[in-house]
């Protein structure tokens, strides 16, 4: 139940759940210029009933899911640079509606973005996505318009029954480049962290 917020210029790394989340019906939010590094989970997150939400201008680097949109409705994801998600750069699901992912750069990790669970009315358009296998992964999933990207293969995993349509994408092979480390700000440090693998 917090809405009408701006969540801007912070650092959310190297927690043992999500970087960021708004949950339970938090509306009309503006997530902007953050970076979210290394957590355990998700590195963006909007859970159960958050609408009107719009995600923008973050960096998002090595985190399970990089942007989730969780049973949530009329959200954008917009103008964001994900780095090698470990499961997917942007992951849509739990009946999640109307949700837009617009003008955002998704490199490297394994799957590009991922719609499943009932989810429908998801507008993928204008994104660089450049990952190791699948560019749109949907299960359970409807109405995904995916058009005017940039992929590297037209690798996609569809589920029988899921209806989407594809309008034009561009194959480039362009080389993508990402950090060795995650990009954080120059005055920021970790303290009292421990990596365990």
């Amino acid at each position: 139940d917090s809405n009408n917020a701006l969540i801007e210029d912070n650092v959310f790394a190297y927690n043992g759940k999500h970087g960021f989340i708004v949950s339970k019906r938090c509306n009309y939010n503006i997530v902007r210029h953050n970076t979210s590094v290394g957590n355990k989970l998700h590195g963006y997150m909007l859970h159960q009933d958050s609408d009107y939400n719009v995600v923008e201008d973050n960096v998002a680097y090595d985190n399970t899911d990089n942007f989730v949109i969780f049973a949530s409705d009329y959200n954008t994801i917009r103008n964001n640079v994900s780095y090698a998600a470990r499961s997917s750069h942007v992951r849509i699901n739990e009946k999640a509606r109307n949700n837009f992912v617009t003008g955002n750069r998704l490199l490297a990790g394994r799957r590009g973005v991922f719609v499943y669970g009932n989810a429908e009315n998801v507008y993928v358009h204008n994104n660089t996505v450049h990952v190791k296998n699948e560019v749109l992964s949907t299960a359970m999933a409807k109405n995904v318009l995916f058009a005017g990207n940039t992929i590297d293969a037209p690798i996609y995993k569809i589920a029988a029954g899921d209806r989407l349509i594809f309008g034009d994408n561009t194959i480039s092979e362009t080389e993508m480049v990402v950090p060795a480390a995650a990009p954080l700000p120059e005055n920021f440090t970790v303290t009292n962290h421990i990596e365990s693998h």
